[in-house]
């Protein structure tokens, strides 16, 4: 989304994060590495983040949408509304390599 989002785009993307923040928490994670509702500011949260057994890697994370800790200080939402996944193969064994020069 681009621009200052109305009020349904947000709304579309709360429902969003919703299904897959469910999706992920149904998950197989490695003991002790996985959580969620990390507050990163005002507007901003890592949903979800997690290591399977295998060393993959995801993380979910939402901004420009009011939260309730955001609600709760009188706050509204700000800035783009973004939900973002990331992820990758493995954070044991990376899936980039460091070039000697």
């Amino acid at each position: 989304m681009e621009g200052e989002p109305a009020g349904s785009e947000r709304a579309k993307l709360a429902t969003a994060r919703l299904q897959r923040v469910a999706y992920f928490r149904a998950q197989t994670w490695k003991p002790g590495c996985s959580t969620s509702a990390v507050s990163t500011g005002p507007s901003g949260m890592v949903l979800f983040a997690g290591i399977n057994s295998r060393g993959a890697a995801v993380e979910l994370s939402i901004s420009g949408i009011a939260l309730q800790h955001d609600k709760a200080a009188g706050r509204s939402a700000t800035g783009p509304a973004q939900l973002r996944m990331s992820d990758s193969g493995g954070v044991i064994h990376r899936d980039l390599a460091k070039i000697k020069s």
